[in-house]
């Protein structure tokens, strides 16, 4: 039996120029809510002071670390966005040929059976994308990912704002 080789995923691959750090104001924001959250059980109120604990528990495990890009220090965001299965090749010779200025955009989807799956940093100086496929009951990478700093960067992310979400 011929096994396939497995392509890099988008939200496991390391690159030199991502860091995580911790992110003080999650930590600081959970800490108030979980004192709100003791100081309502102190007056009798449980219900609030359960609930009050109870968030600022889940924004503290989820919230405390965030990545950022190492050149600028700005933070990175990850996005996911879909489209028809016909459009696969396009995007895929788009991203090949970094030709996204000249490139007719694609049309996003609220659903659909290809996606691309990017991060870029807030001030758009770093992007990186990988274009994947629905296979049976789950999606899987159709290209490798691509990383772009700089120019190239904020060329990809306009051109993939370019592309709207249709409704």
């Amino acid at each position: 039996m011929k096994t396939q080789e497995q392509k890099p995923n988008i939200k496991t691959i390391v690159h030199p120029d991502i860091n995580t750090s911790i992110n003080y104001w999650a930590i600081v924001t959970s800490f108030i809510i979980f004192d709100l959250g003791v100081g309502s059980m102190l007056f009798s109120q449980y219900l609030l002071g359960v609930i009050l604990i109870s968030l600022g528990l889940v924004i503290l495990g989820v919230k405390y670390r965030k990545n950022i890009y190492e050149k600028t220090g700005s933070p990175i965001k990850f996005y996911s966005r879909f489209f028809e299965k016909a459009n696969l090749t396009q995007i895929e010779k788009v991203l090949s040929e970094e030709s996204f200025k000249d490139a007719n955009p694609i049309k996003f989807d609220s659903d659909g059976n290809a996606k691309i799956e990017y991060i870029s940093s807030d001030d758009k100086q770093f992007a990186a994308i990988q274009v994947l496929e629905y296979v049976p009951f789950t999606y899987e990478p159709y290209s490798s990912v691509y990383f772009f700093s700089g120019d190239k960067a904020v060329e990809l992310v306009g051109y993939l704002e370019r592309c709207k979400v249709q409704k």
